[in-house]
């Protein structure tokens, strides 16, 4: 069987497609990246435009609901955008439409075998040098290979010519041309449906800009994203020295976007934002209750028993029983349709990305440098270097070690924003370096608060707790 040769429809239908594809502006280039400890991320991209340009945006499929809910566009020609994408079922409801289904393009045989009926010619083939006709089917058939090399599978395609039935094999034609023009525009309209549900979990938005002239657009929305974890560093004197100790802060980032981040402005904020979902991108349909179809009531006459022109046998004998007979048969009750609710559609209810909470600190980090990072990878990112009021003290918590006091370090946070929680590795500085002494879980300080982060259990010194019932008089009143 040849794999190197298909009907020509394909090949046209392609390039035709090709062609009919709308000119647009050049992908927009990401800017900024705004992450939150509340599991949202805001992206920012910016693109130069002259007059009305269409942006295309690429995004997941998870993510349209979210895109729809929090596109903004800022034009500085002042025209509101608009934006189209395929639909959620793109490819069922384009083939809906049309003779054919989705399975048809899977080999040439199968569409020819999905197009029975339909007007075709084929150049080059029979005596006259071509044939024309309507096909009829087009059928498997085993051919056997040479020197007993087994068989192979190819297909008779069956056409009503003006002469008769014509059978040619398909794998040996040069060509096949489609007569009907509204077909042919089917099976265009059906491959662009092919091209854009390709990629089963993403969707490409077009972005619809106004006319203007030269100019950069920005524009940005809200998807969910990893949320960003704090690090810290802390070194402190030597034990029996005074100073500050020196605070590294740390923030830990997953670039998950689904798209590479080159020369990214990275911005931080720690906070619980409220987030919602909703499903935009889901048809929703509402019911109705339906009206039944009113029909009169219909006259069924009783059937008479009597002899024509006169009254028959029956008649007579039923009077002179002084009987009136059987009563004629009570009228059938009207057809009604009974009421009928439709069902609405299951929405798939998805709960929250988040959990609402008030925030109880927000603080901002707008990173230095610029960021560049490949999607999948994962970052550390600094966030502050300087000193901060620090002493060490000893902290007896009878629920963590009832026989030693802990070491720990209380901090004064007198920077301008809140740090947030985080665990933090404790160094002791030394002449050779500094050496670890232990880790401490460091809860969120706003700016001018102290707190306690224990990291170590005291042993030289032990804890020994007494309970007596001795009382001592101090007054008393006959």
């Amino acid at each position: 069987m040849r794999t190197t040769t298909k009907p020509a429809v394909l090949l046209r239908t392609i390039v035709f497609v090709a062609a009919a594809v709308p000119a647009s502006a050049a992908e927009p280039a990401l800017t900024r990246v705004t992450l939150s400890t509340g599991g949202v991320g805001q992206f920012l991209f910016a693109a130069e435009v002259d007059g009305a340009a269409t942006l295309p945006l690429d995004v997941p499929l998870d993510q349209v609901d979210d895109v729809l809910k929090s596109l903004q566009v800022d034009d500085p020609a002042g025209s509101p955008a608009s934006v189209r994408l395929p639909g959620r079922q793109p490819l069922s409801e384009s083939f809906r439409t049309l003779p054919f289904g989705p399975d048809a393009f899977a080999s040439p045989e199968a569409l020819l075998g999905a197009l029975v009926g339909e007007a075709v010619s084929v150049p080059g083939a029979g005596v006259s040098g071509g044939v024309s006709g309507t096909i009829l089917a087009v059928t498997p058939f085993e051919a056997a290979l040479p020197n007993n090399g087994g068989t192979l599978t190819r297909h008779r395609l069956t056409l009503a010519t003006s002469t008769g039935i014509e059978t040619l094999v398909l794998e040996d034609t040069p060509g096949l041309d489609l007569q009907s023009d509204v077909l042919r525009s089917q099976v265009a309209a059906a491959l662009r449906a092919i091209a854009v549900q390709r990629v089963q979990d993403r969707r490409t938005l077009q972005v619809a800009l106004g006319a203007g002239g030269t100019r950069t657009v920005r524009f940005g929305y809200v998807v969910p994203a990893p949320v960003w974890k704090a690090s810290y560093r802390l070194t402190v004197p030597p034990e029996g020295q005074d100073g500050p100790a020196r605070l590294q802060a740390f923030a830990v980032v997953e670039n998950l976007s689904g798209r590479d981040w080159r020369d990214v402005e990275v911005v931080l904020t720690s906070g619980q934002p409220v987030l919602y979902h909703q499903l935009l991108y889901e048809a929703v349909f509402t019911s109705r209750p339906e009206a039944p179809v009113e029909v009169p009531n219909r006259l069924t006459p009783a059937v008479d028993a009597g002899a024509v022109g006169g009254r028959g046998k029956v008649a007579q004998d039923q009077e002179e029983d002084g009987a009136g007979g059987a009563p004629p048969p009570p009228p059938a009750a009207p057809v009604m349709a009974l009421p009928r609710v439709m069902a609405a559609p299951a929405v798939p209810v998805r709960p929250p990305p988040a959990v609402v909470q008030q925030a109880a600190a927000q603080v901002r980090f707008r990173l230095a440098a610029k960021v560049s990072a490949a999607s999948g990878e994962s970052l550390l990112l600094p966030l502050a270097d300087r000193p901060v009021p620090a002493r060490r003290v000893a902290l007896y918590r009878r629920d963590a070690d009832p026989l030693h006091p802990l070491v720990a370090v209380l901090l004064t946070n007198d920077g301008s924003g809140a740090l947030p929680p985080g665990l933090a590795t404790l160094y002791e500085a030394g002449v050779d370096g500094p050496a670890f002494i232990g880790d401490a879980r460091l809860p969120a300080i706003q700016p001018g608060e102290d707190r306690l982060a224990s990291f170590a259990a005291d042993l030289p010194v032990r804890v020994d707790m007494m309970q007596g019932d001795d009382a001592m008089i101090t007054g008393g009143r006959a």
